[in-house]
């Protein structure tokens, strides 16, 4: 048979189907008219969810807020709410819808923006939004770059970790002042210019 109905517990089974294990058992594809909708019988946060066969959710359609999770059940936080690893097919680009000054951002769990891209530009921001450079860094605590490589230890530790060996800094936050150390073990340079 290519349709059964399991009157007993309400299910449909269509394909082939011995016995329906849901309220629609479809054994088969399924081909939906253009322009048509899966719609939900009521708007919620988890209105929809795609399940695998033991029926645990990985992905839910929140209709309420227009919002995708993938990867885990649940209620999704954002428009597109990841929760695992992103892979790129390579030479794709993440492009936003159109360009500006803060096109795209990179922000903490709390939504604080930290990284800034500015596609009208080509500038990138670390710790600001408004970045006026090809990479415009602002700190006000820690230092904008460091350099180090995990074979260094030139023992300086009450400076900075042992494989540091270039520290770029300034004299203070209200002072400015640029600061350029640089660190090597033992008697070599620490610093070298050659032109």
């Amino acid at each position: 048979d290519s349709v059964i109905f399991d009157s007993t517990n309400g299910r449909l089974g269509i394909g082939k189907v011995t016995v329906p294990g849901t309220t629609l058992d479809v054994a088969g594809d399924i081909t939906i008219a253009q322009s048509s909708d899966i719609r939900p019988s009521a708007d919620s946060v988890t209105a929809i969810g795609i399940a695998n066969a033991a029926g645990v959710d990985f992905a839910t359609f929140d209709t309420s807020n227009s919002r995708f999770r993938i990867g885990s059940s649940g209620a999704p936080n954002t428009t597109l709410d990841v929760r695992g690893d992103i892979t790129l097919l390579s030479g794709s680009d993440i492009r936003p819808t159109a360009n500006a000054t803060n096109a795209i951002n990179i922000a903490n769990a709390a939504g604080t923006d930290f990284v800034t891209f500015d596609t009208v530009s080509g500038l990138v921001g670390i710790g600001t939004t408004t970045p006026t450079a090809l990479l415009h860094t602002r700190s006000d605590g820690v230092a904008p770059l460091r350099m180090s490589t995990a074979s260094l230890a030139h023992g300086m530790t009450g400076l900075v970790p042992t494989d540091i060996f270039a520290h770029i800094s300034h004299n203070g936050a209200t002072v400015g002042t640029l600061v350029f150390e640089a660190f090597s073990a033992g008697n070599n340079e620490a610093l070298k210019f050659r032109g």
